[in-house]
């Protein structure tokens, strides 16, 4: 009798396997711009200051151009880093 191996999780693909930085949700400000995974920026517009979310608006998604303009609630763990000085 053969014993039946586990399925072999997938790798993520390379943007989401990205350094996290680790964020303060707090210290953000309306207008501070962020990396979202995998790889989207977005620009905070709404701050509960509760450190587990914020809303943002969606400026660059190359995964899915649909979101672009469209406003979310984004997770502390989807935050990957602030954008530094354009």
């Amino acid at each position: 009798m053969t014993q039946q191996q586990p399925p072999q999780e997938q790798q993520p693909p390379a943007a989401a396997a990205r350094p996290r930085r680790l964020v303060n949700l707090r210290e953000f400000e309306i207008g501070q711009k962020i990396w979202v995974r995998p790889e989207r920026k977005a620009e905070v517009t709404q701050n509960a200051k509760n450190g587990i979310w914020v809303t943002g608006k969606f400026l660059e998604a190359p995964d899915d151009e649909s979101l672009v303009g469209s406003e979310d609630e984004i997770f502390v763990d989807d935050i990957m880093d602030i954008v530094e000085d354009e």
